[in-house]
C-alpha cells in the first residue's frame, strides 16, 4: 500500500540521518491543541450529541493545515459539526458502539491526539484500547504522545514500524487484539489504506489527502 511504501523510506531515512526528524513539531503540535482542551470539552459537552461532535472533531483534526492554522476553539467545534463530510456513517459508528465492549482506536498524528483524546472519553476509556506506533514515524503519535495528551485508556503499539495497520506486518499478537475487537477505529489516511487490506471491519476517521484514496472512497 502507499503507507507502507512511504514508511519503508522514512524508516531508511531515519536510521541514516536522523532518529527522530519530528519530534519538536510533535511537541509544538500537542502543546498547541492542549492550551484549549478545556474550551473544546466544555464546547463538545454542549452539543446535542457530544460523542458524534467530537468524532467529527477527530474528523477534521486530521489535517494538518487544521492544527498548524491559530487555533480557535469556538470555530473549530463549529466547523467539525457542521462540515459535509462526503462519506458520513457516524449513525452507523454509534450503533456500534453502544453495545460494544472492546474498542481499538488506531492513533494517527501528534496534535489530533488531543481531539481523539476527547473521542475516546465520549466512547468510554474503560473499554478502549489506543495505538501507537512503537518508534518514531514522521508525526505519528507515540506513547508519549498520548500521555502527554492525557490519554487515560489502555495503550499498546501495532508491533511494527509502518504507518497505519499492514495487516502482514503486525505481530500475532496484535492481531489477536483487533481479532477480539467489537469495534475498530482507524485514524488517518495510512490507517484506511492498511486496515482495508484485513478482514477486520473498521470505522476510519480521516480527511483524504490523495486523489486515488478520495477516489476509492
Amino acid at each position: 500500500t502507499p503507507a507502507e511504501i512511504l514508511s519503508d523510506g522514512i524508516v531508511r531515512a531515519c536510521d541514516l540521518l536522523h532518529a527522530d526528524p519530528f519530534a519538536e513539531e510533535r511537541l509544538r503540535l500537542n502543546e498547541s491543541m492542549l492550551a484549549h482542551l478545556t474550551e473544546l470539552q466544555n464546547l463538545l459537552g454542549r452539543q446535542p450529541d457530544p460523542l458524534v461532535a467530537a468524532g467529527r472533531l477527530a474528523v477534521i483534526c486530521n489535517d494538518l493545515a487544521v492544527l498548524k492554522a491559530p487555533l480557535d476553539p469556538a470555530a473549530l467545534v463549529a466547523d467539525a459539526v457542521s462540515r459535509r463530510l462526503a462519506v458520513d456513517d457516524f449513525v452507523r459508528l454509534k450503533e456500534a458502539l453502544a453495545s460494544a465492549k472492546r474498542v481499538i482506536y488506531v492513533l494517527d498524528n501528534a496534535g489530533e491526539v488531543v481531539a481523539d483524546r476527547l473521542m475516546i472519553e465520549a466512547i468510554g476509556p474503560q473499554r478502549v484500547t489506543a495505538v501507537v506506533r512503537r518508534r518514531p514515524l514522521m508525526r505519528d503519535a507515540l506513547d508519549a504522545d498520548a500521555a502527554m495528551a492525557g490519554i487515560t485508556c489502555r495503550v499498546v503499539n501495532a508491533g511494527c514500524d509502518a504507518a497505519g495497520i499492514p495487516p502482514s506486518l503486525i505481530p500475532a499478537e496484535f492481531r489477536r487484539e483487533l481479532d477480539r475487537a467489537d469495534v475498530i477505529v482507524g485514524k488517518g489516511e495510512a490507517s484506511y489504506q492498511t486496515l482495508e487490506e484485513g478482514p477486520w471491519r473498521t470505522f476510519h476517521l480521516f480527511v483524504a489527502r490523495c486523489a486515488c484514496t478520495a477516489k476509492h472512497l
